[in-house]
């Protein structure tokens, strides 16, 4: 074959691929969209936020608790996607925990270092006395600078404070 002609069919070739819809493939993975489950070589996701369901003022007022639990996939783009609510509460509940999953993100789950979707199992647990679910999250009001003194500012110390506060229900910080 010409050199010519050796160009235009690897051209050829080239544009059919790229015409063609990918699905990114590793010999030992197959579709990675294929969801499956965690085990064996399959590392479990895993999760980058948390979002506390918000509690209804109907559920509240009616003392509802309990859990509302999900089964979906997790992708590979490290979305939860529902496919069935196997444990439901009245009252909104469930519609809160279902919006609370759907914000959920994960490091996607990975086969021999490449991303893959599986199976997994959410739940949600609404507790009237856990101010993690119960209350709304606490907004800052006032949010004062650190001070620093003239011998730590020459020092060029730096640093994190850390600090876990529990809010009572009257907006307090609760000691």
């Amino acid at each position: 074959m010409t050199r010519s002609l050796i160009t235009l069919i690897s051209v050829a070739a080239l544009a059919i691929a790229l015409a063609s819809p990918v699905v990114a493939q590793h010999a030992d993975v197959g579709d990675p969209n294929t969801p499956r489950y965690v085990r064996g070589d399959v590392k479990q996701p895993v999760p980058l936020n948390n979002v506390a369901p918000r509690y209804t003022d109907a559920a509240r007022a009616s003392k509802i608790e309990g859990i509302v639990v999900a089964q979906g996939v997790v992708t590979v783009d490290g979305k939860f996607n529902v496919q069935l609510v196997a444990q439901r509460l009245p009252l909104g509940l469930t519609e809160a925990a279902l919006a609370a999953m759907s914000q959920l993100e994960y490091q996607p789950a990975t086969l021999n270092g490449v991303a893959v979707s599986v199976y997994m199992n959410l739940t949600m647990r609404f507790e009237l006395h856990n101010s993690r679910f119960s209350a709304e999250i606490p907004k800052f009001i006032e949010r004062p600078l650190p001070v620093f003194s003239d011998e730590d500012k020459a020092g060029g110390e730096k640093g994190h404070v850390l600090m876990w506060l529990t809010v009572s229900p009257n907006g307090r910080f609760a000691r």
